[in-house]
């Protein structure tokens, strides 16, 4: 079975009410490739970065794409680190190549941005850039209101985003995003393609960079 089907499957008769989506005004949510599909509950770890990125008056929006129920249905367990590279590569590549996956990714990501009124802060691990750049055509104000922290960047082809909506921040030893991300890079720091989440100096930076935000119109 494709490492998409999870996913595909439980959206396809998922019960709108158990969407993890609520209003808010200002949010911050984490886009990354599942390492596991069939159970796409954030780590500790990410967990624990989110909260300290989060400025005041923000929603710390504590779930993972697709951002909902009907997907989050254990504890968390580390997948092994074989298997959940082969899984975000087939969700980088199904983003460009495949019209159902690129269809809920449209789907899921409209719906954050619709219901954040002021302005939403998506922190992008690796793939999830590639998942936004698919879907971001689609979405309604997102020049306006969505703002893009890229961690590790991986994204092939052309960024359909304007550049003004991205900061990219790149680990001197990250061989991964420099073979896969050909854009502009603001921000080099130490670390390699795992390290973001818990590095001190990649938390500053984005909390920094969030708090910046505010001198924007919204």
């Amino acid at each position: 079975m494709s490492p998409l089907m999870p996913l595909l499957a439980a959206m396809s008769k998922a019960d709108p009410s158990l969407g993890r989506v609520r209003p808010a005004a200002r949010r911050v949510a984490l886009l990354t490739g599942q390492s596991d599909p069939r159970n796409t509950v954030l780590s500790p770890t990410q967990l624990a970065f989110l909260a300290r990125v989060t400025p005041a008056g923000y929603d710390a929006f504590a779930h993972a794409f697709p951002f909902h129920a009907s997907t989050e249905c254990a504890p968390y367990r580390r997948p092994h680190i074989v298997a959940a590279s082969l899984h975000n590569a087939r969700q980088f590549a199904a983003a460009a190549l495949d019209a159902r996956f690129r269809a809920l990714l449209e789907a899921r990501l409209g719906a954050l941005v619709g219901a954040t009124s002021e302005r939403l802060v998506l922190v992008t691990g690796s793939c999830g850039l590639q998942l936004l750049n698919a879907a971001w055509p689609s979405l309604e104000a997102g020049e306006s209101r969505v703002r893009a922290v890229a961690l590790g960047p991986a994204c092939l082809g052309t960024l359909t985003m304007p550049s003004s909506c991205l900061t990219a921040i790149r680990g001197r030893r990250d061989g991964w995003s420099r073979l896969l991300y050909r854009g502009a890079i603001d921000h080099e720091v130490d670390g390699g393609h795992l390290d973001y989440w818990t590095s001190t100096e990649v938390i500053g930076l984005v909390g920094t960079r969030i708090a910046s935000y505010e001198s924007e119109e919204p």
